[in-house]
């Protein structure tokens, strides 16, 4: 479960393809969060936005029209949920970061720990599907001061969630 990079691609105006690349640490001292802060160590982080071509050159990955996929599953044999992140904006602290991950949620019936990895991902997205975004708050363990940091997930300061259908 977790992060993961695909390539996609339009395979109609209801429908993409993803081709798996690389799954993606969103935590830890090598994780996402901790490459985009040391990358800019004397800018203001009080709000940021990570755009996919920044975690494209953050994971050294070459190739275009990226797709970050969220998989989480809540039980260990309840089902998966899918999504498709389309922001991640944060606030980095003295000694933390509060990410903010938005996504559109992907129904796919099929989805397991390795569906797509071999084989490309077929999506279509139904009308009412299209307009659905969830968000979700996280806070990593380390920020823009100089100390050492665990880069661990820790749970939010607010803990908040929502979904938003219009």
């Amino acid at each position: 479960m977790g992060f993961h990079l695909y390539q996609r691609s339009l395979t109609n105006s209801d429908s993409i393809e993803l081709d798996y690349l690389k799954p993606i640490r969103l935590s830890g001292e090598n994780g996402l969060i901790a490459n985009f802060i040391h990358a800019h160590p004397n800018e203001d982080l009080e709000t940021w936005e990570l755009s996919l071509s920044e975690i494209a050159e953050l994971t050294k990955t070459k190739a275009e029209n990226l797709c970050l996929i969220w998989c989480a599953q809540m039980e260990d044999s309840g089902p998966i949920g899918v999504s498709m992140v389309t922001s991640l904006t944060g606030k980095s602290n003295i000694m933390d970061t509060e990410v903010l991950i938005m996504q559109k949620p992907i129904r796919h019936a099929e989805w397991d720990e390795t569906y797509g990895e071999t084989t490309p991902v077929k999506i279509r997205y139904p009308e009412e599907q299209k307009a659905e975004q969830m968000f979700e708050s996280v806070l990593v363990k380390g920020g823009i001061s100089n100390l050492h940091h665990s880069w661990k997930l820790a749970p939010p300061k607010m803990q908040i969630g929502g979904v938003i259908r219009s």
